[in-house]
């Protein structure tokens, strides 16, 4: 099994390498040879495309969530013909929409000609009309343009028949659903999910309201288990169960958490006809380049230190944002995070970068739910929000190995 490893340290300069052992060399001839060197230095890689990042050219990538749901027929029927599930486009790239601090679309641009470019053009004008980009919590990297590159997608989706209802597996579409919920909240998510996101959330809610059947239910399910790879402690008379083989076939990498209480459902849902949506996939600006984020301003900032209490960090293996799993990117990030007195972050800024802005904008992302600020015991009350820095390095596998 290939591991991922998340650091929370700067990573140390490697101790410098003895120096080459070369063989002597050859003696003069008019034939072909060649000299071989032990010990010899890879080639220095070619210096890294530098990015001066600004308040009009920052990577939203990672850095909130695109609200967004297409016209999908309007988009469809410029095509010559439906290519099932594809891109729009050889390289994969829809275009770029540019946003403004507050979250509105002011420009898009398409990166096609012809049945492509025409289809892109009606999406960009759907996302000037409708789309709105929101900053996730504490983002706090300042900037007046944002921008945003997308891929555009057609895929086949299921179609739930309405109004939704759930039926005994085997009477419709098998769904493993696990639930989200928390005390007081409610929430769910579609494992192997292949609705339109607003189908998916329909179905969820669909369920939530129909008391969350398949949770262990005559008829309609097994129960899951409480716990990945733990098993649900069994009430009186009632024995615990694990989850289905089905389920746990389909599940994500980034499956969400099951916390204590947490289930998976089996149910069934019947379907109408499949048809076909139109998806945009956020793509990277910035991968692997030299980003030079803009100067901090250390004016007002008061920091915390080891005398005020200690850092935790909850990371671990599976917080490996997935885009950036998939491109093999890695590096380390140095955040700024800000605390309120509880010790919970209320804001993060990247002082320095990986390479690469999106993974840099999700660490920032994770490291509001993932931090916490542990005050010592007796440190006196402290006012307003203060600030640490600290450094998260992802490893890819390859990086692992070398």
């Amino acid at each position: 099994m290939r591991m991922l490893l998340i650091l929370l340290a700067l990573a140390a300069d490697p101790p410098a390498s003895a120096p080459p052992k070369t063989a002597p060399p050859a003696a003069a001839t008019d034939k072909p040879g060649v000299t071989v060197t032990e010990n010899a230095p890879p080639p220095e890689a070619p210096p890294r495309k530098r990015i001066e990042i600004g308040r009009d050219n920052v990577d939203l990538a990672g850095a909130g969530r695109l609200d967004f749901a297409a016209d999908s027929a309007a988009v469809i029927k410029l095509l010559p013909g439906l290519p099932g599930t594809g891109i729009l486009g050889d390289d994969g790239v829809g275009g770029e929409i540019v946003f403004n601090r507050a979250g509105k679309a002011i420009a898009c641009t398409a990166e096609h000609e012809g049945a492509a470019g025409k289809a892109e053009d009606e999406l960009c004008r759907q996302i000037m009309a409708r789309a709105r980009f929101e900053l996730a919590p504490g983002y706090a990297l300042p900037f007046d343009v944002g921008r945003l590159a997308f891929a555009v997608r057609v895929r086949r989706v299921m179609a739930p028949a309405q109004p939704i209802r759930f039926v005994p597996a085997g009477k419709g579409r098998s769904l493993a659903i696990l639930d989200t919920g928390k005390p007081g909240l409610a929430g769910c998510s579609i494992l192997d999910n292949g609705f339109s996101e607003a189908d998916g959330a329909a179905v969820c809610k669909a369920w939530i309201a129909a008391g969350k059947p398949g949770l262990g239910k005559p008829g309609l399910g097994k129960p899951g288990a409480a716990q990945s790879g733990a098993r649900r402690a069994a009430g009186p008379g009632r024995r615990a169960a694990r989850p289905a083989r089905a389920a746990t076939r389909g599940l994500p990498a980034s499956r969400p958490r099951i916390g204590p209480g947490g289930d998976i459902a089996m149910v069934a849902v019947p379907l109408t006809a499949n048809r076909s949506e139109v998806k945009l996939n956020e793509r990277m600006i910035w991968k692997n380049v030299d980003i030079a984020y803009p100067p901090l301003s250390y004016r007002g900032i008061t920091w915390l230190s080891k005398v005020d209490g200690t850092l935790r960090s909850k990371f671990d293996m599976r917080d490996y944002p997935r885009l950036a799993l998939i491109e093999e990117v890695g590096g380390a990030v140095q955040i700024m995070v800000g605390f309120e007195r509880e010790g919970v972050p209320v804001s993060c800024r990247p002082l320095t970068s990986s390479g690469t802005a999106y993974l840099d904008n999700q660490t920032c992302a994770l490291a509001m739910t993932r931090l916490h600020f542990d005050f010592a015991p007796g440190t006196p009350p402290l006012s307003g929000t203060r600030y640490w820095s600290t450094s998260v390095r992802w490893l890819i596998p390859s990086d692992l190995e070398n």
